[in-house]
């Protein structure tokens, strides 16, 4: 047993999750394929490289992959104003002043953003726009759309489940920002990367999921991740617990986050969340990367894109907390001393608020993957992503 299986075993014996699978490769071959503990612990149905976790939030950079690959064919510009695709963003107005701490702080019982009382939320003061937002700075969650308790808060109160894309977007436009486009950085949790998806709709002319499919899935083979799953798919689900004082909890049919979410119970197919895969699947993604945009031949990006994802280049590079800056869909390290992290500088990835987790090392030429059924677990402040990160580094470097 090595320093990853035994740490998961750890995990999972003392019921701080109810199972987890993780994938490792490293210089072109998987040299970690562990799953232990359950998707269903009253039926006792094990995880697996297999099981269709929530990926939640690591549907970001999927989107960014999609929006990627219309800007190097010339159909998006990268500074393009989004009003320019959704004129209801013209003449966006802005808090006067700064509500709460805009340094992202996941909150493992709120992952779709923090909110504020009524109170206050009557009392603040809006000024214009001084620019309008583009599609970077919805890549590079500099927008100061849903990135703070102002824009969770209303986020929140507009959306609803029968919504599509399209119509989100459009009360997005109707929302004030936290903060001036361009000038901090936070996370928007939600709203930010439905707004792209959304423009990726209008650019391409195709359904947002059925883009992914065509232009992303397909080529690269990926059949297990998807807003729609199969019947089979769906058994292979595993359920969602929360985790209290030693005890987990099954949350599958109950947890606000998942409700807001899940593609099952939701019209709208989001951009930033509810793709649900694999981890034998969104290895491959994560590979691609690593490759620099290719997979067993097939170029689903070029390499410089891929660079630029990972903050090569880019114009501005906003930090999401210190030590780590987004580049464009991704967190990217820079100085991982600061942050306590194993990870090598440039090292780029994503989490999901349910436990999944992945990250690309490219000084290592090493990657990971990591599935976890857990509601409560913090997302990208998970204890057990930077514990087995830390475990993967200890293993293989």
């Amino acid at each position: 047993m090595n320093k990853i299986e035994e740490t998961l075993r750890n995990f999972t014996n003392r019921k701080e999750i109810a199972g987890a699978a993780v994938l490792v490769r490293k210089e072109g071959r998987i040299v970690e394929d562990f799953s232990y503990g359950y998707g269903d612990i009253e039926k006792k149905v094990p995880v697996d490289r297999k099981t269709m976790f929530r990926l939640a939030s690591m549907t970001k950079p999927v989107t960014a992959i999609a929006v990627m690959q219309l800007v190097e064919t010339g159909k998006l510009g990268l500074y393009d104003q989004i009003k320019d695709y959704i004129p209801a963003f013209a003449g966006q107005k802005v808090c006067r002043e700064k509500v709460g701490d805009l340094i992202y702080t996941p909150d493992p019982n709120s992952p779709t953003g923090q909110s504020i009382n009524e109170e206050k939320l009557r009392n603040i003061q809006y000024v214009r726009a001084d620019r309008d937002i583009t599609v970077f700075d919805l890549l590079n969650h500099s927008s100061g759309l849903g990135m703070g308790p102002v824009g969770d808060t209303l986020v929140k109160r507009v959306i609803k489940p029968e919504d599509n894309v399209w119509e989100r977007a459009v009360k997005y436009a109707e929302l004030p920002l936290d903060f001036q486009p361009g000038t901090a950085s936070g996370y928007s949790a939600m709203a930010g990367f439905e707004v792209l998806a959304a423009i990726v709709e209008k650019v391409s002319g195709e359904a947002y999921d059925r883009y992914l499919d065509k232009h992303i899935f397909e080529p690269l083979g990926i059949r297990d991740i998807t807003y729609r799953p199969s019947m089979e798919q769906r058994k292979r689900m595993p359920r969602l617990y929360e985790y209290s004082q030693g005890t987990l909890t099954d949350v599958s049919d109950t947890d606000e986050g998942w409700s807001q979410m899940s593609p099952i119970k939701n019209t709208c197919v989001s951009g930033a969340a509810g793709l649900i895969g694999s981890m034998e699947e969104y290895e491959k993604l994560a590979h691609m990367l690593l490759q620099k945009g290719t997979l067993d031949g097939i170029q689903i990006l070029k390499s410089e894109t891929v660079e630029m994802m990972a903050g090569k280049g880019i114009s501005h590079k906003s930090e999401m907390i210190p030590g780590v800056y987004w580049g464009l869909g991704m967190a990217v390290v820079d100085k991982p001393q600061t942050v306590h992290l194993s990870r090598s500088r440039g090292s780029f990835g994503w989490s999901g608020a349910f436990g999944t987790h992945f990250f690309v090392d490219p000084v290592n030429d090493l990657e990971m993957v990591l599935g976890i059924n857990r509601s409560n677990i913090g997302g990208a402040a998970s204890v057990v992503s930077f514990a087995i990160e830390d475990a993967v580094r200890e293993t293989f470097l």
